[in-house]
């Protein structure tokens, strides 16, 4: 699974990839993992592009920043700043760190959610998480599987494994 602009993903099976790995053939990132929510490029809503991916993340940061500067997409800029921006010393860190907080944790759930769905389809054993996921940390590769867990099958996710690649 693939996060830049937007959130693509490629399906391997028996060491090769089907269809293509531009994420073209399984359109991962519009899984709808919130009902009635943002709407997505491609017209429906709660795609899990729509709620998660580079846009909507620019998104969520400008409701609380403003002011942010315009950083060119498909770079993983906008998911740096936010990191940095948490780990700064300001004088409202507490402020600063509820927002991060908050972000994170909708990643987590609709990232989460999606990934349990898609797993109750094709088994998976392992996933790997490419493009900017790795930004976000292993704390946060802790959560995901964490809430896979919680929201999955537990039969099939008791064998699923993440990681990051590059």
């Amino acid at each position: 699974i693939h996060f830049l602009t937007g959130i693509g993903a490629a399906y391997f099976m028996k060491g090769q990839v089907f269809g293509d790995a531009g994420g073209k053939l399984t359109q991962f990132g519009h899984c709808i993992v919130c009902p009635n929510g943002k709407q997505c490029r491609c017209g429906a809503f709660g795609c899990l592009e729509a709620e998660i991916g580079e846009i909507a993340l620019r998104g969520e940061i400008r409701k609380y920043y403003e002011s942010i500067e315009n950083f060119p997409l498909g770079e993983g800029k906008y998911l740096e700043w936010l990191i940095r921006r948490k780990e700064g010393d300001f004088t409202f860190f507490s402020e600063v760190k509820k927002e991060y907080e908050k972000v994170r944790r909708k990643y987590i759930e609709d990232f989460a959610l999606a990934l349990s769905n898609v797993s109750t389809v094709v088994f998976p054993d392992l996933i790997l998480l490419g493009g900017y996921f790795y930004l976000w940390g292993e704390e946060f590769l802790e959560e995901l599987e964490e809430e896979i867990q919680r929201t999955g099958f537990s039969y099939i996710m008791q064998d699923l494994h993440l990681q990051y690649c590059k």
